[in-house]
């Protein structure tokens, strides 16, 4: 409060200053915007505002700036410029901040693919372009996604080729403006030609050699050489002599130009050849033909009957001997057509017969004396046989003591034989057969209670051979009967072999009986009613004419037998008595046991009963029976 009140009616109690406020301005600010081109160093356009007072300018807007920062090196593009900073002058304050934008604008260009020369055959290198209105000290390499069109190698043909710039600008910094083509030349490439010579020799008939060429390029040959032959004309009939070729025709090949064309020459020569007596092999016995003669170097389809005068000297037949014949090219060639660059001699080989030889085999019987077999051979020839196979024989060695077995036969020794070769040796095999003998034991018999002697063994059938006897071979009777061995039939049987026999064994019987149990007639045991009985059913299977057994024992009378005989058979050889005893009886006389039911003694009108069977001891003697 400033001055002095001057109202009388009041008086200043107090004097409380107050305030004003003065606010600063409120501005919109923004980042000016613009365009240049790529290669440009454009200024910073700065600052625009909206709101400053009292006539002033952007000046006083301390602390802002355009973030401005393009160059000539910015690329092709739009770039975003900002106020940046703070505002430092209070009288304002920023209401808004507006952002601007720069773009920068690709440099138009003019491109030229350059051209050139070269001759076929080069290879040159792509030219590459030209450019105009590049900045920034760039060159051609920016000009990325254009190329020159050049495809020329050096197997691009002779003529003009043009080139294009190819391809699409990448390069976003550059505009094409224009584009400019331009030519290539290949230029033809100078070579020589040369006529090629050679030589040949009569008869041949040789290709023509062409033409040779010095220049040519890509790897070619003289077949690129259209138009042009060598007037080549010789054959298997030119005479000898120097022929001269020439280069004929023009060329027609636009790559290459004539420097030069130069002749050859060709000269026929007389044909030397080579020639062989013919060699070979043979076997002996064989009458092999003469081979001739062998020639390397006839021409014209010739073959070695041109060769007069000449022969082979072989002389070989089927008597030859085996071994190595020289043979020679004998006599003088007549033919002038030929001139003999060497003889040479041949060889003829008989090779030894092959032959394959064995053993022959065969057999004996134990205790003969065979003689050697020999051998046998196939291949032999000039009607030979094995006579001629000196140095070799079979292994044979069998003799009458030779046991009976079987063995191997080989051929031993070593063929002298030069004329033979042994192929094969085949061993085989020789058999002593076992001799054969029929060997029995012999038999007999004897009363229960004896001791006979072993009755031994006899030969049937067959001999010993090398003094060999039944006993030195270990053969016996099985013989065992005692003075124990009960009543019965006893099989004896051949024990022992022997190796060197093949034996038929054959056996023996022996007959151990019963001593005689003697009943009177009439009397009637158990055991002789058992045989009565036996023989009844027997005598029942006879004839019926016949009378029984029992009539006949009831009438004992010598008259009744004689004019009755009894030719009892029995069906039945091992009775089994109903006693189970063994028995004799005797009808008016005596009987004892026999294998069969007969008539013993017709003329005295004896009967005889005889029970073959298991012969046990008599139990009846308190009966009467003894």
């Amino acid at each position: 409060m400033s001055g002095s009140l001057t109202n009388a009616n009041y008086t200043l109690l107090n004097a409380s200053p107050g305030f004003w406020t003065v606010a600063p301005q409120g501005i919109d600010v923004a980042a000016i915007s613009g365009t240049s081109t790529y290669g440009d160093s454009p200024a910073n356009p700065g600052l625009s505002v909206t709101g400053l007072v009292n006539g002033q300018t952007t000046s006083v807007l301390t602390g802002l700036a355009n973030s401005f920062g393009i160059s000539n090196l910015s690329d092709t593009g739009t770039y975003p410029l900002a106020v940046s900073g703070s505002l430092t002058n209070t009288n304002y304050t920023v209401l808004n901040a507006n952002p601007g934008f720069w773009t920068v604008a690709p440099k138009g260009i003019e491109v030229t693919a350059l051209g050139g020369g070269s001759t076929y055959g080069d290879n040159p290198a792509n030219p590459g372009l030209s450019a105009t209105g590049l900045v920034n000290g760039q060159d051609t390499s920016v000009l990325t996604g254009l190329a020159n069109s050049f495809g020329i190698s050096n197997l691009s043909d002779a003529g003009a080729y043009a080139l294009t710039v190819s391809g699409a600008l990448t390069n976003p910094n550059y505009m094409l403006l224009s584009v400019d083509s331009s030519n290539w030349v290949v230029n033809p490439k100078g070579i020589a030609v040369t006529a090629l010579g050679g030589t040949s020799t009569y008869g041949d008939s040789p290709t023509n050699p062409g033409l040779s060429a010095t220049g040519l390029v890509n790897g070619q040959d003289t077949s690129v050489l259209t138009g042009l032959s060598n007037s080549f004309g010789i054959s298997n009939l030119s005479n000898a002599g120097v022929h001269a070729l020439t280069v004929s025709g023009s060329l027609t090949n636009a790559n290459y130009t004539l420097l030069s064309v130069n002749p050859g020459f060709w000269t026929v020569a007389p044909q030397g050849i080579d020639v062989a007596a013919i060699g070979g092999t043979s076997t002996y016995g064989q009458s092999p033909t003469n081979p001739g003669l062998s020639a390397t170097g006839l021409v014209n389809g010739q073959d070695t009957s041109v060769l007069t005068g000449l022969a082979n000297s072989f002389g070989i037949s089927n008597l030859s001997n085996a071994g190595v014949h020289a043979l020679t090219v004998s006599g003088s060639l007549t033919n002038a057509n030929y001139t003999l660059l060497s003889v040479n001699p041949g060889f003829w080989t008989v090779a030894p017969q092959g032959i394959d030889v064995a053993a022959i085999g065969g057999t004996s019987t134990y205790g003969q004396s065979p003689t050697n077999p020999g051998l046998g051979a196939t291949g032999l020839v000039n009607g030979q046989n094995v006579s001629v196979l000196t140095g070799l024989s079979n292994s044979f060695g069998i003799s009458n003591l030779s046991n009976a077995a079987t063995y191997a036969l080989t051929v031993n020794g070593a063929l002298a034989n030069a004329n033979y070769v042994v192929q094969s040796r085949v061993g085989t095999n020789w058999v002593v057969d076992p001799r054969g003998i029929v060997v029995s034991a012999l038999g007999g018999t004897s009363m229960i209670g004896e001791s006979p002697a072993n009755p031994g063994l006899q030969i049937l059938g067959g001999t010993l051979a090398n003094n060999d006897t039944l006993n030195s071979l270990g053969f016996t009777n099985a013989f065992g009967i005692t003075s124990s061995t009960a009543v019965g039939s006893y099989a004896l049987l051949v024990n022992g072999s022997a190796a060197n026999y093949l034996l038929t064994k054959l056996s023996g019987q022996w007959l151990v009986n019963q001593r005689p149990v003697i009943a009177p007639l009439g009397v009637e045991t158990p055991a002789v009613a058992a045989v009565i009985r036996e023989a009844s059913r027997a005598v029942d299977r006879t004839p019926s004419n016949l009378p029984t057994l029992a009539e006949q024992i009831s009438q004992p009378s010598s008259e009744s037998l004689a004019q009755k005989p009894m030719p009892l058979m029995m069906a039945r050889k091992n009775l089994v008595l109903e006693s189970q005893e063994p028995v004799s009886i005797e009808v008016d006389g005596f009987a004892r046991a026999l294998p069969s039911w007969n008539l013993a003694n017709p003329a005295k009108g004896l009967a005889q009963v005889q029970l073959w069977g298991d012969m046990l001891t008599p139990t009846d003697a308190e009966e009467g029976v003894r």
